[in-house]
């Protein structure tokens, strides 16, 4: 019987942490940024207008953001690549914590 009580509460113990683990994630956004003719633009500036959270592309043209999960709360925001010489642009994406995002521009 106490061996019974030791696994449920060693089960429950473990759902409760990985119910806490989800709970604290955020978003992470990654992608690649090229120009029209497909190369990758390095350097190029990727932020979450209005939010303060932004990265610069490596030379490969890829970038990876992360998103607290307290700013993911699931509101729309909007992703934005720049670099000078270029048109900038911008991608619509809502925010839910846990759930990747990719988006090439």
């Amino acid at each position: 019987m106490v061996a019974k009580l030791r696994q449920t509460g060693a089960l429950l113990a473990l759902l409760l942490f990985a119910a806490t683990a989800a709970s604290a994630q955020g978003v992470t956004i990654t992608g690649l940024v090229t120009s029209d003719a497909g190369t990758p633009l390095a350097s190029a500036s990727v932020i979450l207008d209005g939010m303060s959270i932004g990265t610069i592309t490596r030379d490969d043209g890829r970038y990876t953001l992360v998103v607290p999960a307290a700013r993911a709360n699931g509101q729309p925001a909007s992703l934005v690549a720049r670099l000078i010489g270029y048109k900038s642009v911008a991608f619509p994406l809502t925010l839910n914590a846990g759930a990747p995002i990719t988006h090439d521009f």
